[in-house]
């Protein structure tokens, strides 16, 4: 285990950049090669008629983090983002402690902001004071965050119906999260609705996945990634090491499965 140093600092650049979202627009572990024109373009290959293609693997959020034991937990195990809160919630960060474990974390696992509807003022300081890049929030709130330039992941509440849903989901081009009518409360969302959304554009699934459910969710919605924070939890705001473990386990393990 690394050490934790008071400062903040480490021999690790800080990790603000989003690689996260940023694989739904087209990026996805691409890498941008010298005089990349000149080269010769690969031939497509093309399956067999009965041969599906393999499944990409998916993206893992841990939600929630606030202290080093659940931070260390989520970067050994393989998580590829972490989330910040700083909306009301037994999880909330203040910017300063949040600054100092992203100058901890490696640069390839992206921290993620975590707002439900900020005010301009709110959304600008911890910006600010942690350098993070993108940032979740209601889809109300996306001109605060564009205002500002930073990368958004929308949320969606599944209370509304899917057709009152479906134009506002089909006209972003990032990638969404879905989840129930509040953050953190482990509401599990209906995964047929949840389904039929991951079809049309890449979707983050949250809300009540657990490392039991969470296989069974990914067979059922095909999300481009899933998104946990009450489901690895000991108590609420505190991170449980084995459960982030098992979690992210069971994910690789149906990645195989459905490769």
């Amino acid at each position: 285990m690394r050490k934790h140093k008071d400062d903040g600092l480490s021999s690790t650049s800080p990790g603000t950049g989003c690689h996260y979202p940023r694989l739904c627009e087209g990026s996805a572990e691409r890498e941008t090669l010298p005089d990349s024109t000149t080269l010769a373009k690969p031939s497509p290959v093309t399956p067999a008629p009965d041969q599906a293609l393999p499944m990409p693997r998916t993206r893992v959020k841990i939600c929630g983090i606030n202290d080093y034991v659940g931070l260390d937990a989520a970067v050994e195990h393989g998580a590829d983002a972490v989330g910040f809160v700083f909306a009301e919630s037994p999880r909330q960060i203040d910017a300063v402690d949040a600054y100092r474990m992203i100058r901890y974390m490696p640069v390839w696992v992206s921290p993620i902001a975590v707002f439900n509807r900020p005010t301009d003022a709110e959304l600008y300081e911890a910006c600010q004071e942690t350098g993070i890049l993108c940032v979740q929030l209601d889809r109300g709130s996306i001109g605060v965050a564009k205002d500002h330039d930073r990368v958004v992941i929308p949320v969606f509440r599944l209370g509304a119906s899917l057709e009152n849903l479906l134009p506002h989901f089909n006209e972003l081009t990032c990638v969404r999260l879905v989840e129930g009518m509040k953050s953190g409360a482990g509401e599990t969302v209906d995964w047929s609705v949840a389904a039929q959304l991951a079809s049309t554009r890449p979707t983050i699934l949250a809300g009540g996945l657990t490392p039991d459910n969470v296989a069974l969710a990914i067979r059922t919605v095909r999300p481009y990634g899933v998104d946990v924070s009450s489901g690895v939890e000991s108590s609420p705001g505190k991170k449980d090491p084995i459960k982030i473990r098992d979690f992210l386990q069971a994910v690789r393990d149906v990645d195989r499965e459905l490769q």
